[in-house]
């Protein structure tokens, strides 16, 4: 059990770090440092189970990475999922009483503002 824990203290960095940042280079350079403090702390009997933990971590990690479905970063060739949204005009649920003057005014001044 104990080394199951040890190889999840070098794997998991790995893991988090390349979704947080979603930036292959950060990744591999995580991977590497792992793979290394995992090389020069750990017992020579399990150097192998920590190197084989930190791969499949860079392995998940890469494999979200270039399919895309992280959502750390935003650039302008994404799809932006705020693009169907109209901030020109708002979505307002508004229950409208006929008979008041003063509400009426109210919503034409506001609809006015966003061009409607």
């Amino acid at each position: 059990m104990t080394v199951i824990f040890i190889m999840l203290c070098h794997a998991v960095p790995v893991f988090v770090i390349g979704i947080w940042l979603a930036d292959e280079s950060a990744l591999t350079i995580a991977a590497i440092i792992s793979a290394v403090i995992g090389m020069l702390t750990g017992n020579p009997m399990w150097i192998l189970a920590d190197l084989f933990a930190v791969f499949i971590a860079y392995s998940l990690a890469m494999t979200i990475i270039d399919t895309g479905s992280h959502s750390a970063t935003y650039s302008e060739t994404d799809n932006n999922p705020f693009d169907s949204v109209d901030v020109e005009k708002p979505a307002i649920n508004i229950s409208i009483n006929p008979n008041d003057k003063e509400q009426e005014k109210l919503l034409k001044k506001m609809y006015s503002k966003h061009g409607k």
